[in-house]
């Protein structure tokens, strides 16, 4: 087994940089949006998709992409510098936003998009979608690169710091809630697309898969389809890796749940909005699965951050041959003994 690595301090405050700046785009195009809209529900209402959230007065920028990447780069932007899980955090907060903003670059230089808003505010916007991928790319690039042979004491001769670390695995119990809920919330969102394609038909799902005139609500907004497959993956890929208690399983199901977790409250808070919970006895079958996937959604993304976040399994400790917690071999058990045998007494053995 080769020797351990560790991603190195310049990386850490690199890929927290840029978390931060992923974040602070989306939240910036979220605060120009609430100071044009009326009112914080308002801008809700279209996030969740209402008619009572669209307004013929202002175009919106922001859609569900941003409030699933302001909380997850932010968290990661926080927690980096002393996690010993930063390599994996920053792989998957930089797939998440790659996966969403990737189609923003081709709907935003479409010609129907001349129509949307001023020249200065699109290319506002396509130069903020271009800035986030380039700085996602920039964390996988991190994670990927940013090692270093671990110091095997410091110069104060302690052991390294909680940073250096191995990435803890889930428990049992963590590993096996995250691998039913994702998996579950994945398979229910995966059934319902290929329920609309062929309810749709092709010329209706590309358009909701790659991004129309009519299948887009705002600048920055990632078509459905394209979200909901882009999700389903990450979601099915976090649930296999937690079940084979994989290092990078607790940050990558983390962000997955955070991205179920947001589907399903906006789901629930459009249903509330509609008084559709009210008569889910009488409505019909459809209508019905809809609401209770909505339902499944925010349950298995708050349990599995709760199963997620708590302590995991370190690998035994005994050095990095045998999975150790830290890069660097433990010290030797104390012995009372002395290291050799004593010279013998220059007046004879005792009498």
């Amino acid at each position: 087994m080769g020797q351990p690595q560790i991603l190195t301090r310049g990386a850490r405050i690199s890929g927290t940089v840029a978390c931060a700046l992923v974040a602070l785009i989306s939240v910036g195009w979220i605060v120009r949006d609430l100071a044009k809209a009326d009112g914080p529900s308002r801008l809700w209402w279209m996030w969740a998709g209402l008619p009572a959230g669209f307004s013929g007065q202002e175009l919106w920028v922001t859609g569900l992409t941003d409030l699933m990447l302001f909380p997850v780069c932010a968290a990661v932007a926080f927690t980096a510098l002393r996690s010993p899980a930063a390599a994996p955090a920053f792989v998957a907060a930089g797939i998440l936003t790659v996966a969403l903003r990737l189609p923003s670059l081709w709907i935003l230089t479409s010609d129907w998009t001349r129509l949307w808003g001023s020249e200065d505010l699109r290319g506002q916007a396509l130069w903020s979608a271009g800035a986030q991928i380039a700085l996602a790319l920039t964390l996988i690039g991190l994670a990927l690169w940013g090692w270093r042979p671990p110091a095997r004491l410091t110069s104060h001769g302690y052991p390294p710091p909680p940073q250096e670390a191995a990435a803890a695995r889930p428990s049992n119990g963590a590993a096996a809630t995250a691998f039913i809920f994702l998996g579950a919330a994945a398979l229910v969102r995966a059934s319902w697309e290929i329920y609309r394609l062929e309810e749709y038909g092709w010329d209706v799902y590309e358009s909701r898969l790659t991004g129309g005139r009519n299948a887009v609500l705002t600048l920055l907004s990632t078509p459905s389809a394209w979200s909901a497959a882009a999700l389903v993956l990450i979601a099915l890929v976090a649930a296999v890796a937690a079940l084979s208690h994989a290092t990078f399983s607790r940050p990558l199901g983390m962000t997955a749940a955070t991205a179920v977790l947001v589907w399903g409250v906006l789901d629930i808070s459009a249903a509330v909005k509609t008084d559709a919970f009210d008569s889910i006895t009488d409505a019909p079958l459809l209508t019905q699965l809809h609401l209770s996937s909505a339902v499944l959604y925010a349950a298995a993304g708050a349990i599995v951050l709760v199963a997620l976040s708590q302590r995991g399994e370190h690998p035994p400790y005994g050095g990095p041959s045998h999975g150790s917690t830290y890069a660097y071999e433990p010290p030797a058990p104390y012995d009372p003994r002395p290291p050799y045998d004593p010279p013998p007494s220059p007046y004879g053995p005792p009498r």
